[in-house]
């Protein structure tokens, strides 16, 4: 009868740790690393091109901006580092903190 019942309990925790690690949104630096990557892919320029702003309005955590002279790339997330669409203006604004 115990161990019917321990192997329970253990899956149980699993399951709540699982759960429990699901629900940590990424952090900045993350987000930014995965926006930069990305960037590399596409453009094939390099990390140092990329640094990130706050967002402009409610629902975007950060806007990742690489610039790389003449061509600028952005990609605004939000918190759990999901990319979301902004329109053109929003994002060439100035960053209010």
């Amino acid at each position: 009868m115990m161990l019917p019942l321990m192997a329970l309990l253990t899956v149980s925790a699993a399951f709540g740790l699982l759960l429990g690690l699901r629900a940590i949104p990424p952090s900045e630096t993350e987000i930014i690393d995965a926006a930069a990557a990305r960037y590399l892919r596409e453009t094939g320029g390099a990390r140092s091109d990329c640094h990130a702003t706050p967002g402009p309005v409610a629902g975007v955590r950060l806007v990742v901006i690489c610039d790389a002279g003449e061509q600028t790339w952005t990609a605004a997330f939000d918190a759990w580092g999901t990319e979301v669409t902004l329109d053109a203006d929003l994002l060439e604004q100035e960053p209010r903190t």
